[in-house]
């Protein structure tokens, strides 16, 4: 994810709680990697534990020691926590994961924005079903 303008990455970073001061339209780049990587940490931590938040952790990088292995080495291990081979891991389980990421990347947005919503902070985030 490194270097990739990924508008909607950067619209869940603020969406998240990480509100920043953008310099030329976009987030200063070393908080855009850092404050994604926190959200990103969130939300796999908010996968409950078990085989789908180890395996995210590897898959992402974000299980100690394993930031620098290239994606084969991390799917491989990922891989292990299922008992499947890498194979099998990367057509299904990978799409499962970074599903099931995604979902609780949102869920985390969620609670943030009516959060400001009791907080008075508003920033145009309405509850479902009103207007």
């Amino acid at each position: 994810m490194r270097g990739l303008p990924l508008a909607a990455l950067e619209a869940i970073v603020v969406l998240c709680g990480h509100d920043t001061a953008p310099v030329g339209g976009d987030l200063v780049e070393s908080y855009r990697l850092a404050a994604l990587e926190d959200v990103l940490r969130r939300a796999v931590g908010a996968l409950g534990g078990g085989n789908l938040a180890t395996a995210a952790e590897y898959v992402f990088g974000l299980a100690q020691g394993t930031r620098d292995w290239p994606i084969g080495e991390r799917r491989k291990q990922a891989a292990l926590v299922y008992g499947v081979s890498t194979e099998r891991f990367r057509k299904h389980h990978e799409r499962l994961i970074v599903e099931q990421t995604a979902e609780a990347m949102l869920r985390l947005c969620l609670r943030v924005g009516l959060q400001r919503q009791v907080d008075g902070e508003g920033h145009g985030l309405r509850p479902a079903g009103e207007v």
